[in-house]
């Protein structure tokens, strides 16, 4: 492969991964509205540090879980050391460990 064709193939990868990292609080939000322990798990295997990166609303997976009533999932989040004090946009402040109990 030519260098010019490598370098273009190079970047489209790393433009695709960007792409790809962007969805990431997305996903996890979603997979913690809907109590999906499986995927959170694998997302946060493969990004560990956006377990309170925060959606297109600030919301984040525990805030999320939290509405959901997913208290496993709630759980895992707060092991895997989710932020349990980040607002929402709208100022929306959630006490994960009163709904555990």
């Amino acid at each position: 492969m030519e260098r010019g064709a490598s370098e273009r193939a190079s970047q489209a990868s790393m433009n695709e991964r960007i792409e790809s990292d962007s969805l990431v609080p997305s996903r996890l939000c979603h997979a913690a509205s809907t109590g999906d322990l499986v995927e959170l798990a694998e997302l946060l295997d493969r990004y560990p540090t956006m377990v309170s990166a925060p959606d297109y609303d600030g919301r984040t997976a525990l805030h999320l879980a939290v509405m959901g009533g997913h208290a496993g999932v709630m759980q895992y989040l707060l092991n895997q050391r989710a932020a349990p004090d980040v607002p929402t946009d709208d100022g929306l402040q959630l006490r994960p460990s009163v709904a555990i109990r």
